[in-house]
């Protein structure tokens, strides 16, 4: 029998009847990879309680946090952990047209698994570093990351990257598939938190008949499918040809969107009015990647997701377009979106043009929008995005959330830290650069770091630092490659 951990503190992130996060009082139990139990408490219930806990014998592995505030660590909805090693390229150059194939593509035929192994170990330990207890992750070689992220301890869902039309890996589909069902079968990643899902690439490099076959498979063994969609403007107009219709409505006809399955679907910049009709909010998730999608493209319209009242999060994309794994700095951008479009509006060029007379109307439309965009300066609402929103993508799993029978991802909040100050609130998480003030880290169920020297723990570790070697021996075994082929 697992032994049982009990962590007591007096601010833990807990969801309220309403659905909302407050910092409440309580004693979370874990057993094995899940939490067992939350009791809440009034301030004066949980002091005498906490006082009795410190008292225990240590038949139990019971700690009282204080001056901590727990919360569940971060999600990051969509990432490719491997592809870190793109800061190692240049890739300005590149972004012009579609980084995507001009660049990714012919850098990713030469991955080995080895290297991908190794690749996504880098990423997986940034990923800690910055908070993200979970992720999403698509990208070739499957086993490969799985086994990453089972050597370094991160959570999270491998999407091995399926194409069949073209791509680096298009003659490989059938191996990806195998990746996919042996990390379903291997009891080992699922006792550390480890998932899978089917990984078509896009609409575009997967054939229809590959699509049927994913969606079949899908249906039949519970798993859900993580996939780009209408992220490109090549993409875009590779189905109109093909099929006279937008990549969502091919989806529709197919009867993609319409099986039993649940989707991920990431990006989504190209979408038009008709193409919201198609998504069930019970079924179907958006991905936003904003600092990535600024990059490769340009960030999609969330103020038309929201209009549409579809399910969305939020993700990084990968090193290669951002350059960093911490999704918690997406928010702030997320939060000033709907005023940016001010700088780009007809009010403005008219100010612009004439400020005396186009002043006025400007700030107008301002305050016009401000009004209509409240809940984007919600941190309970941007928070949803990475935490509690992404709580029930996977069927198989509940994550992001403290409630029973919910992975025990947590992390405990060094409360004095500047970063925090002062600590009566949620909005430090929406806001701030916290990740610093990580005391320490829990992941199904074991902590991860040492206390009060999480970071340095982590990367001053013999596998990290062995890691790296390897890491930076691969990369310029990998640019020779690329400048000799």
């Amino acid at each position: 029998m697992s032994e049982k951990i009990k962590i007591a503190c007096d601010k833990v992130a807990l969801l309220n009847p309403q659905g909302s996060l407050d910092l409440q009082p309580a004693v979370v139990s874990i057993e094995g990879t899940k939490i067992s139990q939350v009791l809440r408490y009034t301030l004066e219930e949980f002091t005498s309680v906490a006082k009795e806990m410190k008292n225990e014998k240590q038949s139990q592995q019971n700690v009282v946090l204080e001056n901590h505030i727990l919360t569940p660590a971060f999600i990051n909805s969509h990432t490719h952990l491997a592809m870190s090693f793109f800061r190692g390229v240049d890739v300005e150059k590149f972004t012009r047209l579609n980084v995507v194939e001009d660049l990714f593509f012919s850098l990713e035929k030469h991955l080995s698994f080895d290297d991908v192994k190794c690749f996504t170990t880098i990423g997986a330990y940034e990923s800690l570093l910055n908070g993200v207890g979970f992720v999403w992750d698509h990208f070739y070689h499957g086993n490969a990351i799985a086994e990453a992220l089972y050597e370094v301890g991160l959570c999270g869902v491998v999407a091995p990257t399926l194409q069949d039309l073209y791509g680096p890996f298009k003659d490989s589909w059938e191996k990806e598939l195998d990746h996919t069902l042996n990390i379903l079968k291997t009891q080992k990643f699922a006792d550390k938190g480890i998932f899978a899902a089917f990984g078509p690439h896009a609409t575009d490099s997967v054939s229809k008949k590959l699509w049927l076959k994913i969606t079949d498979l899908s249906e039949k063994t519970n798993l859900p499918v993580h996939v780009h969609v209408a992220q490109s403007g090549d993409e875009y107009k590779r189905i109109i040809e093909r099929e006279k219709k937008s990549p969502i409505h091919f989806l529709k006809d197919i009867g993609f969107l319409d099986a039993k399955l649940k989707a991920l679907l990431v990006h989504a910049i190209f979408l038009d009015e008709k193409d919201f009709s198609f998504f069930d909010n019970k079924k179907h998730t958006l991905c936003w990647c904003p600092f990535s999608q600024l990059i490769f493209s340009f960030p999609a319209n969330v103020l038309n997701w929201e209009k549409n009242k579809v399910s969305w999060l939020v993700g990084t994309d990968c090193a290669a377009s951002n350059d960093s794994m911490n999704v918690q700095k997406e928010l702030r951008y997320l939060s000033g979106f709907p005023l940016q479009a001010k700088a780009h509006s007809l009010e403005y060029e008219k100010f612009y043009k004439d400020s005396a007379q186009g002043c006025s109307k400007l700030v107008k439309k301002r305050e016009q929008s401000w009004l209509s965009s409240a809940s984007f300066r919600s941190p309970n609402w941007l928070l949803n995005k990475v935490w509690q929103g992404a709580s029930d993508l996977h069927p198989n799993l509940s994550v992001g959330v403290i409630e029973k029978n919910s992975l025990a991802n947590l992390i405990a909040w060094d409360k004095n830290h500047p970063t925090l100050w002062p600590s009566e609130s949620l909005r430090g998480f929406a806001f701030a650069d916290c990740s610093q003030a990580i005391d320490n880290m829990m992941l199904s169920g074991s902590w991860r770091g040492e206390w009060g020297n999480f970071s340095r723990s982590l990367y001053l570790s013999n596998h990290y630092k062995t890691s790296r070697q390897e890491a930076d021996r691969r990369l310029k075994s990998l640019l020779k490659k690329v400048e000799n082929s």
